[in-house]
């Protein structure tokens, strides 16, 4: 079955596709995301503290406005605000913060978001193994 929809229309629809490809096994849908980055993902949506539900990540507007966003898959967020977000175009499944007070700027991405990891495992096994690893936006920048 070939699927003609353009890719990454919304990041919310992102999140849809890649949930419904994990939650219902169906491998007809093409994910946004890479198999192993959404695998790791469903390990722990909901069970740490900064990554949001399954249901939460899948509607991301209502807890995180970005208008215009269709690279970021949302998961979670920083103590400060500032979002936890998987990348889906240039480095699909590397995790980056991004500015919660940029998103309605006129900016690139680039200006909004600092990366702090190449993959959700990588982030993971760095909040837990490093006391200094960034807790926002502007600490990660301020490191980069």
């Amino acid at each position: 079955m070939s699927h003609n929809m353009p890719p990454n229309q919304s990041a919310a629809a992102n999140s849809r596709r890649a949930f419904r490809l994990r939650v219902a096994g169906d491998l007809e849908v093409a994910p946004a995301l890479p198999r192993k980055t959404i695998a790791s993902l469903m390990e722990h949506v909901g069970t740490q503290g900064l990554f949001e539900s399954a249901e939460r990540i899948m509607n991301p507007d209502v807890w995180f406005h970005f208008p215009g966003n269709t690279r970021w898959v949302l998961i979670g967020s920083c103590p400060s605000g500032d979002a936890i977000a998987l990348d889906t175009i240039r480095e699909p499944g590397a995790v980056f913060f991004i500015n919660h007070e940029a998103v309605q700027s006129d900016i690139t991405d680039d200006e909004r978001a600092a990366k702090v990891a190449d993959s959700l495992p990588d982030y993971l096994q760095a909040c837990s193994d490093d006391p200094y690893f960034p807790f926002d936006y502007y600490e990660a920048k301020a490191r980069a």
